[in-house]
């Protein structure tokens, strides 16, 4: 009780040498996704919040790239839902694709307002097709690899710098 760690123990195997192999995972957020406010959050939000988080976080330690950019976008889609559920005073959340959510943003806080908010989410939007076979043919585009990924972890890092649900 007295002991804490930022490690996970993920795996433990014996090598063919007899070495002890040791897989370890962390369990901090530092320097990956900035932590959550829950106090920013409506609370009866944030379980879906906070699963859609849990879930982008953890497909960064150890998914492929297209599955880190498949559950950012699933993310960003959760947090921008949930936001403009505060902001527009609704009842509950309203469930819409996010390019749907990047016409609303604009929409409603204007052609100037929000640009930063919406090119972070444009840049997880054109990212997800990537991971698709058939559109990646179809639009000639490259293979998602680690740099994109990763750049799409920093993207919903900035969108929720930007909402405003980090400590």
């Amino acid at each position: 009780a007295d002991a804490a760690s930022i490690w996970k123990i993920v795996q433990v195997e014996r090598s063919i040498g007899s070495d002890i192999v040791v897989t370890l995972r962390s369990e901090s957020a530092l320097g990956v996704l900035p932590e959550l406010d829950s106090s920013r959050i409506n609370p009866a939000n944030f379980e879906s919040v906070k699963s859609a988080y849990d879930r982008a976080l953890n497909a960064a330690y150890r998914e492929l790239p297209t599955s880190v950019v498949d559950q950012c976008r699933n993310a960003a889609v959760v947090f921008v839902s949930r936001w403009m559920q505060g902001v527009l005073d609704s009842d509950s959340p309203i469930e819409q694709d996010l390019g749907i959510w990047i016409k609303s943003i604009k929409n409603h806080f204007g052609e100037h307002e929000k640009l930063a908010l919406r090119s972070a989410l444009e840049i997880i939007n054109k990212l997800h097709p990537r991971g698709k076979d058939n559109e990646r043919n179809k639009m000639s585009l490259r293979n998602v690899d680690e740099n994109d990924a990763t750049f799409a972890i920093h993207a919903l890092a900035f969108l929720l710098r930007e909402i405003g649900w980090v400590i």
